[in-house]
C-alpha cells in the first residue's frame, strides 16, 4: 500500500496477531485454523507444512516483499502456477532443493549486498534465519 506522501506501508490484510513469549513454545507462533485463502507465495516452506507462523516465517515473508521491491512490483514465483509454488516450498522443505539453488531467486537488479540480505531471509531453516532486530542494523 502507498500513503498519500508516497510512504510504502506493509500491511498484512488481517493475518497479524499479538504474540507474546509464554513459559512454552505454545505462546510464539500462531497456527492457522480455518479455511481461508493464504498468502502461499510469501509464506515459508514450514509455514506450509505446520500451518504455524512464527517470527522466524515472518521473516521469510520479508525476504519474498524485498524480492518484490526490487523487480519492480514482480510477485514472488511470478513464472510458477500456485500448485508449482506449492511444490517448491515442499521440495525445500523437504531437502530436494540443491544447496547451490535459491529456493526464490533474487531479482537481477539487486546490488549483491541486498541480494545476500534477501538470501538470509530465504534460508530455509528458520532458526538460521536473521531476526528482525538483526535485519533493523
Amino acid at each position: 500500500l502507498i500513503g498519500r506522501c508516497l510512504n510504502v506501508k506493509v500491511a498484512d490484510f488481517g493475518l497479524s496477531r499479538v504474540m507474546q513469549l509464554g513459559r512454552d513454545d505454545s505462546d510464539a507462533y500462531y497456527r492457522i485454523k480455518t479455511r481461508q485463502p493464504m498468502p502461499l507465495r510469501w509464506m515459508a516452506p514450514s509455514t506450509i507444512v505446520d500451518r504455524k507462523f512464527t517470527s522466524e516465517s515472518d521473516v521469510w515473508s520479508y525476504g519474498c516483499l524485498l524480492c518484490e521491491m526490487w523487480s519492480a512490483g514482480e510477485m514472488p514465483f511470478n513464472d510458477l502456477d500456485d500448485q508449482q509454488v506449492v511444490e517448491r516450498l515442499l521440495a525445500a522443505y523437504a531437502g530436494r532443493v540443491p544447496e547451490n539453488e535459491p529456493v526464490l531467486a533474487s531479482p537481477k537488479s539487486c546490488p549483491p549486498l541486498i541480494d545476500a540480505l534477501i538470501q538470509s531471509c530465504l534460508t530455509v531453516n528458520g532458526e538460521l534465519r536473521p531476526n528482525f532486530i538483526v535485519l533493523r542494523r
